[in-house]
């Protein structure tokens, strides 16, 4: 009899980074004879619709809720009264209140009866951890740790990660990269790229800096704006910033910023909208069109953008903090120059100069590329990462 392992995330038909790759392990998990003979894979997506495309069993969370009221319901439906794991994909906080239901504010009888149920461990929890960030002294808060080490079988995805959890006291925790499909993130052809810049109105001259920041205020788009407009005053005036983004992206009124720099939509600047029905390869295209991407940011849990615009030929500037440096050269990291801990969760988030992005960008642009994809398919593609997780799974 098969294990269930129900993976829960974003939606696995969905753009985000953190749906792409619940639908990658899956596929895997379900494709993979070995591992395909020892689990039952299922996903448990944030608002997901469903795929036919799909091949094994999905489940809908209605809305955005750690300890979802249906998550019961949903593991009862799969499991069958099966012994399984759920494999949340997300940051240790988000999975507080299903290791301590306890802690829960339980406002109504529904979510009360869940933490009951909770509190039974009706399955083992082998989380895949993004961490984007830490307390003072590099180190996990309490709430955290003791997440971390009630969970059964923890996987990180960042050697950052596994290095804060080793300064806070938690050992032998294996960290994994996550797989690109260097079969799709690849150079587009000339005539895609052509096409690309005469939407965006460029010519072929101009230097089109790219940057894929969707879904949370993590991104720094003031830092974005302001290494741009530094960058177009001090290095080429010919240039445009091509932002993709979603209306999620709250904390930054963008009409604001183009305000403030005097930027003309469509001129100076193009935004793209991140939609459902996106592709990879549309992601692709963008990456191939682009001279150089920028990546600013306050820590990066799983780091997409940065892997996959390299995968194309494109060099990405990001910062130092958190992954960011494990999954590009060092010439393309920009130092922080302080580091203060902020908010109500008393986090280290970094600050950088605007100037600082706007050099390495320069630079970026200048510098040759050729050998640049080959890289990332030697140390990213799923065909190197795959047998990593898999003997992890079925350890």
């Amino acid at each position: 009899m098969r294990i269930p392992l129900l993976l829960y995330s974003d939606a696995p038909e969905g753009v985000t980074g953190l749906g792409r790759i619940t639908r990658d392990l899956a596929q895997h998990i379900y494709n993979d004879p070995d591992t395909n003979s020892v689990y039952e894979v299922a996903t448990y997506g944030y608002q997901s619709i469903g795929s036919r495309q799909l091949p094994w069993p999905q489940y809908s969370a209605k809305s955005v809720e750690t300890v979802h009221p249906d998550l019961r319901t949903v593991w009862e439906d799969f499991s069958q009264g099966r012994e399984g794991a759920l494999l949340p994909i997300m940051p240790p906080s988000w999975i507080f209140g299903l290791v301590h239901p306890n802690y829960v504010f339980q406002e109504n009888p529904k979510l009360a009866e869940m933490c009951m149920w909770l509190g039974t461990k009706p399955f083992q929890i082998w989380p895949y951890l993004a961490i984007e960030s830490c307390g003072p002294g590099m180190k996990f808060n309490a709430a955290t740790v003791s997440t971390i080490v009630q969970c059964a079988k923890p996987l990180f995805y960042s050697r950052f990660g596994q290095k804060v959890a080793e300064n806070s006291g938690i050992a032998n925790v294996p960290f994994i990269h996550h797989g690109i499909y260097t079969d799709i993130f690849k150079r587009s052809g000339v005539d895609v790229i052509k096409h690309k810049r005469q939407e965006l109105k460029c010519n072929n001259d101009t230097v089109v800096i790219g940057c894929c920041a969707t879904n949370t205020s993590r991104k720094r788009l003031g830092l974005l704006f302001a290494s741009f407009a530094h960058y177009q005053s001090t290095y080429q005036r010919n240039s445009k910033l091509w932002l993709h983004t979603n209306r999620e992206i709250g904390e930054w009124n963008i009409g604001e910023l183009l305000r403030d720099y005097g930027f003309t939509l469509n001129d100076s600047v193009a935004i793209t909208l991140s939609k459902p029905y996106l592709t990879d390869q549309w992601l692709a295209d963008f990456y191939s069109t682009c001279n150089a991407t920028i990546l600013p940011t306050h820590g990066e849990g799983f780091g997409y953008p940065i892997v996959e615009s390299q995968a194309c030929g494109t060099p990405c500037v990001t910062g130092s903090f958190a992954c960011e440096a494990e999954l590009t050269t060092p010439d393309l990291t920009v130092g922080y120059l302080t580091s203060e801990p902020e908010g109500i969760h008393n986090l280290i988030r970094p600050h950088y100069n605007h100037q600082s992005f706007s050099n390495a960008l320069n630079q970026a642009i200048h510098k040759p590329t050729d050998g640049l994809a080959e890289l990332i398919k030697q140390r990213w593609d799923w065909e190197v990462q795959w047998p990593k997780f898999k003997e992890w799974l079925l350890k």
